[in-house]
């Protein structure tokens, strides 16, 4: 036995134990999908690159609207806040809905709203969008 042998055993007699150990501990159950909460860090290395934006459409018929957001890139979980700028009031359950908002507007008047959304990795997009106020359906 070489000298360098003899010093690993003395000082070191458990490292392949604890070796075998943690390399068990690793092999673990299969991957689970991550909860909302997390950011899936695959996803935000290649977004990081990516560009982030969002558009908007909206639909208005008997003095209430819907609009949607479409989004190109970004890392969820996302956060919104949506506002009414224009003869637009923004129904509070979806104040903060990062995919739709809902609201009342002013029959025959043009509204417009406005979305600020941020993802997971702190990017910020704003966006307003006017539409026309329909008392008939589209």
């Amino acid at each position: 036995m070489s000298q360098e042998s003899s010093f690993r055993r003395a000082f070191f007699p458990s490292l392949s134990v604890v070796f075998a150990v943690a390399l068990v501990a690793c092999g673990g159950p299969e991957e689970q999908p991550l909860p909302d909460a997390l950011v899936d860090a695959d996803a935000a290395v290649v977004a990081a690159t990516d560009t982030f934006d969002v558009s908007i459409s909206c639909e208005a018929a008997f003095g209430d609207f819907v609009c949607d957001v479409a989004r190109t890139g970004g890392v969820g979980p996302f956060s919104a806040t949506w506002t009414g700028v224009t003869r637009a009031y923004i129904d509070v359950n979806y104040l903060h809905n990062p995919d739709t908002v809902q609201g009342m507007c002013t029959p025959n008047r043009p509204s417009t709203v406005q979305l600020s959304i941020t993802d997971a990795l702190g990017r910020n997009v704003v966006r307003s969008k006017s539409f026309p106020c329909s008392q008939l359906a589209p």
